[in-house]
């Protein structure tokens, strides 16, 4: 009964090790860049093309009376490049 006690205590030791998701496996952001960068989960275009977790600058300094348009896809799916308006 002993022995049949421990090797079910290994048995769930090991079990249990093996079933725990390493944070390794998993796709972790890179460092940030800078403090103008924001990250952009991955996600589907409109067109169903799969872009991948990044991070994306939002716009340099402040400039008087402009306001920075973030990059992103036109009503027919064509990049538009980041821009001060």
């Amino acid at each position: 009964m002993k022995k049949f006690l421990n090797i079910m205590i290994v048995l769930f030791f090991f079990v249990s090790i093996v079933s725990v998701p390493s944070c390794r496996h998993r796709h972790p952001r890179p460092r940030k860049p800078g403090p103008q960068y924001i990250w952009v989960a991955p996600h589907k275009t409109p067109k169903g093309k799969t872009v991948k977790g990044h991070w994306k600058r939002v716009g340099a300094k402040k400039k008087k009376g402009k306001v920075w348009v973030p990059g992103h896809h036109g009503p027919k799916g064509r990049w538009i490049p980041g821009h001060w308006r």
